[in-house]
């Protein structure tokens, strides 16, 4: 994906320093969000098949764990082959929006200062490393990386307007 539609993101464009504040922000950012919004408008579904602000938090905490999972494989492995993953079954079963806001804001915080440790160790050349993705197609750690901020800035926009619909 070059330019998101419904975000504004543009992959093409952001780049490792990019990257990395956009993982970086997004605690805070999902924090004031949530702090925003009582706890009837966190846990609620602006409508079916869309997850509430809270599962969106739930989500963007595991993504991050994944991203840093695939980044390491890439990392680690010669010619690391990257499956695909169920987000809708996978938030379904954590039920986030059961959980409690600071035990998901945790989360995200922890999950988010990992990979931002990871990315700021990488060299150029660990930047470039490539996987194959489940397509087939070669996905680098920049590559990986850009999804990832996507994923930040895209789930951000999620909640507040799960949030602003309540």
């Amino acid at each position: 994906m070059l330019w998101c539609e419904l975000c504004g993101f543009q992959e093409a464009a952001v780049g490792p320093e990019s990257i990395i504040r956009s993982v970086r922000d997004l605690p805070a950012a999902v924090a004031g969000l949530l702090a925003s919004a009582d706890d009837h408008a966190q846990r609620r579904r602006p409508a079916p098949g869309v997850w509430s602000p809270l599962e969106y938090a739930g989500h963007c905490a595991d993504v991050m764990i994944w991203y840093g999972e695939r980044i390491a494989r890439v990392l680690t492995e010669d010619a690391a082959q990257l499956e695909p993953f169920d987000w809708d079954e996978h938030t379904a079963k954590q039920r986030y929006h059961e959980a409690g806001t600071c035990e998901i804001l945790h989360r995200l915080a922890s999950s988010c200062d990992a990979l931002v440790t990871r990315l700021t160790s990488l060299g150029t050349q660990e930047w470039m490393r490539t996987g194959t993705g489940s397509d087939g197609t070669a996905r680098s750690v920049t590559d990986l990386a850009r999804r990832a901020a996507h994923e930040a800035v895209h789930h951000t926009e999620d909640i507040r307007a799960g949030i602003d619909s309540a």
